[in-house]
This record gives C-alpha cells, sequence and structure tokens, in this order.
C-alpha cells in the first residue's frame, strides 16, 4: 500500500556528465561509479536540460519521500528559461506519480496503519505527514491512494514555470478543491459540470502549443462524457426506462441556447438531435457517437 516519512540516506548512480554546482570540473563530481551519494551533493548538482534531470528523476528511490525534496531543490537550481523548466516538470510529474505508486505499495508500515478499522486520528497524522511532500492521501471504494497537492506544486514550482502553465495548475488546483466523482458518482452541480467544459475549452484553444496539452484535454474529455452519458453511478438515462432523465435533456438544452458557436456545443447539439431521433432513448448509437466524437 503505502510508506510514510523515513528519510534515510539515498542511494543511487549518478551518469559521469553531472556535476556538482560550481564544480563541473572537479574530480569530486558524482560520476557513474559513484555507488552511495549523500543528498547535499546530489542537490548540487548543475542540471542543464530536462534529458539530465529525468536521469536523475529515474535515479531516485521511490520508497524514500525524501528524493521529492531532493528532486524539488534541483528543480529550483537548475539555470532555464520557463519553457525548458516546462519540460522538467513533465519529468517531476511523471516521477511523482511513480513515486505514489511505489510508496503506497511498498511500504509496510503504512500498510499496517492503514488495514483495518484506522482512527481518525491516525489517519490525520499520516495525512499531515504525506502534505509536507505535496500527496494527498485519499479514499474510493474502501481503497486508499495518493494523488499530488495541487497548490503545493504551484508553490515549489509556480515561479520558475510559464504562464502557460501556472494558468493550468491554478485551474487544476480549482477544481481538485470541489471533487467531481467519487464511487462514480457526480459530486458537483451540472451547472459546474458545464462550466468546466467551457474553461477547459477555452484553455485548449488558448494554449494549442502547451506542452502537457494532452491532460487539459483529458479534462475536457472527462467532463463532456459526464455531461453526456453520465458516469457508472450517476447515469444521463433512467437504467429502467432507458429514457434520458430531464435534468440531462434541460442541461443539454440549456448548453445549447447559452454557448452559441462553440466546439462543445456543435458535439451536444449533435448529441441531442440524435437522442431526439429515438425519442431521448439509449441505444448502442450513444456509446458509437461519444467514441467518435470525444476519443477520435
Amino acid at each position: 500500500m503505502s510508506r510514510i516519512l523515513f528519510a534515510l540516506p539515498l542511494l543511487f548512480f549518478m551518469s559521469c556528465n553531472l556535476h556538482p554546482s560550481g564544480h563541473s570540473n572537479d574530480s569530486k563530481g558524482i560520476a557513474l561509479h559513484d555507488s552511495i551519494i549523500d543528498p547535499d551533493k546530489i542537490v548540487r548538482l548543475k542540471v542543464t536540460n530536462a534529458e539530465d534531470y529525468d536521469q536523475v528523476l529515474d535515479m531516485l528511490d521511490k520508497n524514500k519521500l525524501n528524493s521529492i525534496s531532493v528532486a524539488v531543490r534541483l528543480f529550483q537550481n537548475a539555470k532555464l528559461d520557463s519553457l525548458s523548466r516546462d519540460s522538467m516538470f513533465v519529468g517531476f510529474n511523471d516521477f511523482f506519480a511513480l513515486m505514489a505508486n511505489s510508496y503506497l505499495e511498498n511500504t509496510d508500515s503504512l500498510h499496517a496503519k492503514l488495514a483495518g478499522d484506522v482512527s481518525e486520528g491516525t489517519i490525520s497524522r499520516i495525512k499531515s505527514a504525506l502534505s509536507d511532500y505535496g500527496m494527498n492521501l485519499t479514499t474510493a471504494e474502501g481503497e486508499y491512494y495518493l494523488e499530488p497537492q495541487t497548490d503545493w506544486l504551484i508553490k515549489n514550482f509556480g515561479n520558475k514555470l510559464s504562464s502557460g502553465y501556472v494558468e493550468f495548475l491554478t485551474l487544476s488546483s480549482k477544481e481538485q478543491k470541489e471533487k467531481f466523482a467519487a464511487d462514480g458518482i457526480i459530486l458537483i452541480p451540472v451547472e459546474t459540470l458545464m462550466a468546466r467544459i467551457i474553461i477547459w475549452e477555452d484553455f485548449i484553444g488558448k494554449h494549442p502549443g502547451f506542452i502537457s496539452l494532452n491532460k487539459a484535454e483529458d479534462f475536457y474529455t472527462q467532463y463532456m462524457e459526464a455531461f453526456l452519458s453520465g458516469t457508472e453511478n450517476s447515469k444521463a438515462f433512467d437504467p429502467a426506462s432507458k429514457k434520458l432523465n430531464a435534468k440531462s435533456k434541460s442541461a443539454f438544452e440549456a448548453y445549447i441556447q447559452n454557448n452559441p458557436g462553440r466546439k462543445s456545443t456543435v458535439v451536444i447539439k449533435e448529441y441531442y438531435d440524435l437522442l431526439k431521433s429515438s425519442n431521448f432513448l439509449y441505444s448502442e448509437k450513444v456509446d458509437a457517437f461519444i467514441l467518435e466524437k470525444l476519443y477520435n
């Protein structure tokens, strides 16, 4: 399951082209044959590009939370332009996801603490410890998992990133504070769901060259699919009658009327007309439409 915070010395091997800052020609630089490196030496590395940064992240121990602190300090020490740092930040996000999975799965002590009935006090202490490293401990369908705290990412990386990435993180942070769904149930009002479709459609249009555009598109697609057909436990169609519920029908009509000229509106209008042709009854055409319009 997970691991809680034990900051032990980091074991890792480095490429010979990376050196501590200010010692690029020093024989004491970190090299491939070095076996045990002190974290204080690691954070003085002079990373000159995203590829070098990714190489360091690959070598960091994913079962020690202090690896996150090392990764952040390396990022902050890099003397690069904001777009190059955007590329580094993509690497950090990949590292952070691997770190969360590995830490949760491989830490026996945390696994034991989360097994069975867990007191609120224990959960609170675990959350507080993980929060220092930018991780949220959350649950879904009885399982614990870790996710990044977007506000923590903004605090630790925002001043080095491009304006587009800061905007992306700011939007993501607002949505993280008002969870979209849990256990297959949509938690936000339909008006908020419609607003999120518009927000991400606008972001995609404003930042077509954004390095993590696929993540913004994932948000847009997630919200569009939920709006059109619902989720596992918040279905747009009545399970018994297979008819579109009145709330969804009214929401489609409102969106079409209030948002002319949008890409999303074109899709929703086509969908509405498709349903209208079958008296708003569910059919396999619904799934085919969503697959074609949102995933192709």
